[in-house]
């Protein structure tokens, strides 16, 4: 195309997805990597795992919007009806609800706490039949961007339940840095 520079933006190790053809991801990437300028990572794994590479690599996290975030602090945002009307300390969890979530751990905060409400708010991409029995586990759907920080407000501690294993371990979710924004306590795997 006549670029005079090109960046190499990694944001996760697509070779360790589910479902991915690992070798053809890796040597795809390692073709890619021979040919830019730059390497920005988001990860520490990923900048240690690129910095080995044929040109400069830099880690660069992500960034949030805290503003917007923080707005689940004040006082006149309203918290959705949906939300509210959940009963007991709600443990909320907002994304994409995928393969990287650690079904165990929900259906045991479920079980050994009862009095608890763990809400989830976004797509979901894989299966939630088997959580049917349980009554503290609530769906609620993709909501906006824009009102999660309504959301948000109604959580009493937000929760990132990512299975530990390869996978997730070169990734840095942006969920993390706007759960922290918003002032509640967050408890990650």
């Amino acid at each position: 195309l006549g670029e005079s520079k090109s960046i190499y933006y990694s944001v996760d190790d697509f070779s360790k997805w589910p479902g991915m053809l690992k070798e053809t991801m890796a040597e795809m990437e390692q073709e890619l990597l021979g040919k830019v300028d730059l390497i920005l990572a988001t990860s520490e794994e990923l900048y240690k795992s690129k910095k080995s590479s044929c040109c400069q690599t830099r880690l660069l996290t992500h960034g949030v919007d805290t503003g917007h975030f923080r707005k689940s602090a004040l006082a006149e945002t309203e918290i959705p009806e949906d939300i509210q009307s959940i009963k007991g300390k709600k443990i909320g969890y907002f994304g994409l609800f995928d393969k990287r979530i650690d079904l165990e751990i929900l259906k045991y905060m479920s079980t050994v706490r009862p009095e608890w409400s763990i809400t989830i708010l976004g797509k979901k991409t894989i299966g939630t039949g088997e959580f049917i029995n349980y009554n503290n586990i609530h769906f609620l759907g993709q909501v906006s961007y824009e009102a999660l920080p309504n959301y948000a407000k109604g959580f009493d501690v937000c929760v990132l339940p990512y299975v530990v294993k390869d996978s997730t371990l070169t990734i840095n979710p942006l969920k993390f840095k706007e759960y922290l924004a918003t002032g509640k306590p967050v408890v990650t795997t």
